[in-house]
């Protein structure tokens, strides 16, 4: 039943809520399947994730090899920059706090404020073979034991490697 409030110039027509009624009867869903049908929606959302990310790491090696090839432009850089800013965001969302982690490093090399000619190429493409691996291997987490070793060489790296110069 409709519950109708009177507010004077207008009304409010609130509709019945019913959502509590289907959790607690026989015939509704219980809260372990509710559970169980959002894990795997968010499991096969994780892995459109990953295809995505497989096809944003394609451009930005297109990109990084204009680059390399001094053909590349700031569009380039900001091919780059723009698709690893996006894995940023959306990394840690499906557990992949990894991918952010390293995209968010790419975004610092590849700015606004770095020339083309100052890019370190080396050294971004390091990065973008860490998201290849990551993506590739389903390693999200950058506590596994393995995301360790490689974090710690770039972490060891020159950091003012970051600008040639």
């Amino acid at each position: 039943m409709v519950k109708i409030e009177n507010k004077g110039d207008y009304e409010i027509h609130r509709p019945p809520d019913r959502l509590q009624t289907k959790v607690e009867q026989d015939t509704g869903i219980s809260f372990d399947e509710i559970e169980k049908r959002s894990e795997q929606n968010m499991h096969a959302l994780a892995e459109k994730f990953l295809i995505g990310a497989a096809d944003s790491i394609k451009e930005i090696k297109k990109s990084w090899q204009a680059l390399a090839e001094n053909t590349g432009t700031f569009l380039d850089r900001d091919i780059i920059f723009n698709h690893c800013h996006d894995l940023k965001g959306m990394g840690g969302s499906f557990d992949y706090p990894l991918i952010s982690l390293v995209g968010e490093k790419i975004c610092l090399l590849t700015g606004n404020a770095i020339e083309v000619e100052a890019l370190n190429l080396e050294f971004i493409n390091a990065h973008v073979d860490i998201l290849s691996w990551s993506v590739a291997n389903h390693v999200g987490s950058p506590n596994d034991p393995r995301s360790i070793k490689l974090l710690t060489a770039l972490e060891n790296a020159n950091v003012v490697t970051i600008c040639k110069g």
